[in-house]
């Protein structure tokens, strides 16, 4: 696989929002951020976030974000998951601007 230099973020879906973000502030000592009615942002170090926690019915992680070292290597970690049967999904312009 292409050079991964590290894990960016992960994301959750959860039906208990209250419950992950008692977890993730108490338990974890993580810094709430971004809290709405659909979700929030956790942060742990000096990036904006590391985790998504976002409501529905999966109870479960629902993506995850690497960081590699160039667009080459995003395109070949992309096409190396792909061919392993993963899903991978071009993040919004939103997305890429947070």
């Amino acid at each position: 696989m292409a050079s991964v230099k590290q894990l960016a973020y992960l994301g959750f879906q959860v039906s208990k929002l209250d419950a992950w973000a008692h977890f993730g502030t108490s338990v974890l000592g993580f810094q709430l951020v971004d809290q709405d009615d659909t979700g929030f942002r956790l942060r742990m170090d000096s990036r904006p976030y590391r985790f998504i926690v976002e409501t529905g019915d999966l109870d479960d992680l629902a993506f995850v974000g690497w960081e590699v070292e160039d667009a080459d290597a995003l395109n070949t970690t992309a096409a190396e998951l792909e061919k392993a049967g993963y899903l991978v999904q071009q993040g919004s312009k939103e997305e890429k601007e947070n």
